[in-house]
């Protein structure tokens, strides 16, 4: 079956006071059509980030992404 969503090796990090903080680092998953897939983890383990990376909606300027691709439909949405 083919991906509808393929994340692979993504990394983000966040600007601190004490340099950048990884946040993520090189999650990778894939999405079929017709799945469904719970992110089930911790506070503070990087759900919301990592959903946020997916949507291309990082806070400006405090967020970017390091590494990573993550393609919809075989489109590349980080570029």
């Amino acid at each position: 079956m083919a991906e509808l969503l393929a994340v692979r090796g993504l990394r983000v990090e966040f600007a601190t006071d004490r340099g950048p903080a990884q946040v993520l680092d090189g999650i990778s998953l894939d999405v079929g059509p017709g799945e469904v897939v719970g992110l089930v983890g911790e506070s503070g383990c990087g759900k919301t980030t990592l959903a946020r990376a997916i949507l291309g909606v990082l806070p400006a300027g405090a967020a970017r992404i390091r590494d990573g691709e993550v393609r919809f439909k075989g489109a590349d949405l980080l570029h």
